[in-house]
Formats: structure tokens, sequence, C-alpha cells
């Protein structure tokens, strides 16, 4: 890898530096309410001096920042903005071995400037799906390398990195490395369709026995207190065949137009004549996956890899959202490659200005989105401008002007919480907890015992009461 760093190290300065310049408003944002402040912010386990405390490495890099910094967020934003830059350079040495140096540089661009990924660079809460990319990037680049040269150093060092990766971060994202390193052996590198020999699978199997392994003892043990977290009832979840299109349909969007971005997507309302849009356009994506299957193998492993970098989302199990633009961030790599491929059927100044106008506005709205992360309130109000109809935008607005001071605005953000989701206990305890503060008692206690009818474990609420009376 150094010897196609040092020949490519101009190329790579200016796509560091052009992501620098980006990125370079998110390093004086706050921490934000959206996992920030448990996470860190008021994580004690941050400042112990037992590493066993440390649920994975970012937990360990997290407490490492916070005893030499002490609890700021400027030295978690470069923390975070350096984990990205690692992966452009990662991105750029795969994609050269996988095709060539010229779409290389272009996906790199591409990649390092997509709009998608500023909530994973610049919310701080999410900077672990940076690091699991370098996992990713680097165990994809070293197989890459064993299957090209025979070399078994190489091999050695993917099964490592793989291992090292699967048993730090401790997160079932990173096991979308396996299917990835399928996909760039069959659709990438094969030159002709693989024969399923056994000597074939042999390079998978401690891949494939270490998975399943961590499933056993790290994934299992977390999907109870994950469903906890996302407040999910496992007794009306989607079905995986319904939440598809869906899932599809935004990645696509998303990919292609990052537009309207959101930290919350899963709350969004649709209409039965958009969920037959989504349908329709999930079929198509199938569509053409078969049709090239035979005929051009790169493309049909740039469309079926997408939906495989998102395999949580598709569990049966739920175990993450349905949609977030943090979980693009390896579609991301994938969909830059599928854009390089087709800037390079253009004649040359037509290439080159279709570039230049895409860099450009992908930078103007990476520069743009990371002012969405400036503090509490531009969070939410930006979420809210997106997302209208999510009562979870509502009740975190709420919380961030009554931490601003401003009580009129979050009555109002409250109470519209509770409009679109009566049984929205979080939002109705936090208004019946306001209105003890502006000493409207009556009104509270009501709401109190209101939240504790929906939800009989929610300890403020009760405590509260006590204080002031049933």
């Amino acid at each position: 890898m150094l010897k196609t760093l040092k020949s490519n190290l101009p190329f790579l300065v200016l796509a560091v530096f052009i992501s620098f310049t980006a990125y370079f408003n998110s390093l004086s944002g706050e921490f934000v309410s959206a996992d920030d402040e448990p996470g860190i912010v008021n994580n004690s386990s941050l400042t112990s001096d037992s590493i066993l405390l440390h649920k994975n490495i970012q937990q360990t890099i997290n407490s490492v920042i916070v005893k030499t910094f002490g609890i700021k967020p400027a030295p978690f934003h470069v923390l975070s903005l350096t984990l990205h830059l690692i992966n452009i350079i990662l991105v750029f040495a795969l994609t050269k071995e996988l095709i060539s140096t010229r779409i290389s540089a272009i996906t790199t661009l591409l990649f390092a400037l997509h709009p998608i990924n500023t909530e994973a660079v610049t919310w701080i809460s999410a900077s672990g799906y940076l690091l699991r990319n370098i996992f990713l990037f680097s165990t994809a680049y070293l197989f890459t390398r064993y299957i090209k040269e025979k070399n078994i150093k190489f091999y050695i060092g993917s099964v490592s990195v793989y291992l090292l990766g699967l048993f730090t971060t401790k997160d079932p994202w990173i096991l979308t490395t396996l299917p990835i390193l399928g996909i760039i052996d069959y659709f990438f590198l094969s030159a002709k369709h693989p024969r399923m020999q056994i000597n074939a699978v042999y390079k998978y199997l401690p891949f494939i026995t270490s998975t399943f392994i961590f499933i056993l003892i790290i994934i299992f043990p977390q999907y109870r207190n994950r469903v906890e977290v996302l407040s999910i009832d496992t007794q009306s979840v989607t079905p995986v065949i319904n939440r598809a299109p869906y899932i599809l349909f935004k990645t696509a969007e998303l990919l292609i137009m990052p537009i309207n971005l959101t930290i919350y997507h899963d709350n969004s309302q649709i209409s039965y004549g958009d969920y037959q849009w989504m349908v329709a356009i999930s079929l198509i994506w199938l569509l053409i996956v078969l049709r090239y299957w035979q005929k051009n193998r790169t493309v049909t492993g740039l469309l079926f890899g997408i939906p495989l970098t998102l395999l949580p989302s598709f569990s049966p199990v739920i175990i993450a959202w349905f949609i977030a633009e943090r979980y693009l961030y390896t579609a991301t790599w994938l969909f830059s490659i599928g854009v390089a491929m087709l800037l390079l059927k253009l004649n040359k100044s037509v290439f080159a200005a279709v570039l230049t106008i895409i860099l450009i506005l992908y930078w103007v709205r990476v520069v743009d989105r990371n002012r969405d992360f400036a503090d509490n309130i531009a969070l939410w109000e930006a979420t809210q401008k997106t997302n209208p109809v999510s009562y979870r935008v509502y009740n975190n607005l709420g919380d961030a002007y009554l931490r601003a001071g401003d009580t009129q605005k979050a009555v109002a953000s409250f109470q519209h919480a509770i409009e679109i989701n009566p049984q929205y206990s979080d939002a109705i305890y936090n208004l019946g907890r306001l209105y003890v503060d502006l000493g409207q008692t009556e009104e509270a206690r009501l709401l109190l015992n209101r939240s504790l009818e929906i939800n009989p474990n929610l300890v403020p609420a009760t405590e509260l009461l006590e204080k002031i009376g049933r």
C-alpha cells in the first residue's frame, strides 16, 4: 500500500485537503442531545481507570480523549474528521486494486465529499461508523491483494484485521464486511463465474467461523438491550418483506439526491401510492441486477453490494432503524464507483465539467449540513424542517428550547409531539416536568399520571409525583 500511496501522493493530498476544507466548520460544533450527552458528557465510565468498564474500542478511545482533554467537543470532532480522512485514503487504495487508478481517483473525490457521509463525520456519536469502516476497508484491501497475488501474508492480515474489528467494535454493522468480501471476490476479481468447489470456500472459513462465534457471544446478548434502546415493540415490527422497498428506495434517494438530510427518517408518513412507487423502484433495482448478472459483473456487484452494506436494517430481528444516513457510509463507496464509471463514458470536456459541478455541489451541501450539528437547537430545528411529522423530533426540540430558557417554544414543541402521538410518554412527562417548573401543579400532576399509565417504568415521573403529591 505504501508504494501506491507514494506514487499518488499529490492526488491524495488534494483529496484530503478538499475534504478537510468541507468539514472544517464542523470542528466548532457542540455536543448534541442525540446520544452525545448520554454517551459522552454524562457517561461516568469514561473517567474510570478500569478499561473493563468500556464496552468496546470506541468507548476506550472516548475515555482517552476525555482524560486527556476533558469533556470538550473539539477533540472528538478532530478524531471523526481524522477517521474520515483515513477512510478516504483506504478507499483510493482499495478501488485502485479492484479497478483502475483513474476510477479510483474519481471515486475517492466523490466519496470524500458525498453529503450523505456528513452525519457520520460531523455527529460525534456516529464516529463509530467511521472506525468500523477502517476495519472493513483494510480487511477488503488485504483480501483483494491476497486474491490477486496469492500471498499468504495478505490473507493472514485480512483475517487478523477482521477479527480485530469484530471483537473490539462489538457491533453488528461490522458483519457487513463478510458479504463485501464475497462481492469483491465474485463480481470484481473473478474472470469467470467461480464454481462452488471446496478449495474456493476454504478461504472464507476463518471469516465465517469467527462471524458465527461473534454472533453467538456478542450479538445475541446485545439484542434485548438494543430493542429497548430503539423503543421497539417486537410484536408489531414491520416484516422484512414490507420494509425492504422503503429501505431500498430511501437508499437510492439519499445516494442520488442528498438534499433532504435528517437524523430521523423512520417517522416519515408514507401513503399507499408512495409505497407502491417504492415497490416499483425496488423491482426495477432487482431486474437490473438480474439483467447484468452475466453481462456486466461490476455493475451487478455494485447494485447487489449496496443493499448488503445495510444488512442489519434488513434483519428479521430489529437491531437498527430502517434507514439512517450514517448507515450508508460504506454504500457511498460503491455508489461513487458507479458514478465514476458513468462519468468516464462522457467525452473529456463534458466529463470535467460535470465532475466539477458535482463536487462543488457536494462541498456546499456538506458545509451547510455541518451547521445543522452546531448545537441542539440547530440540529432539531433542521430535523423538524425535513421530518415535520416525527413526535421524537418535537420532543427533542422542546428539550433544546427548554435548555436555552425558551419555555414558550418548549411547551409548544412538547404539545406538538403529544398531538402527533398521544401515547408518547416521554413528551407527556417532559411537558409535565416543565409545568412543575412553571408552578402549574394541577396540569403537571395530570400529565405525570398519564405518562405513568402509558409507561409504568418511567421512574422520573414517579419521583416527581411523590415530590408534588399525587
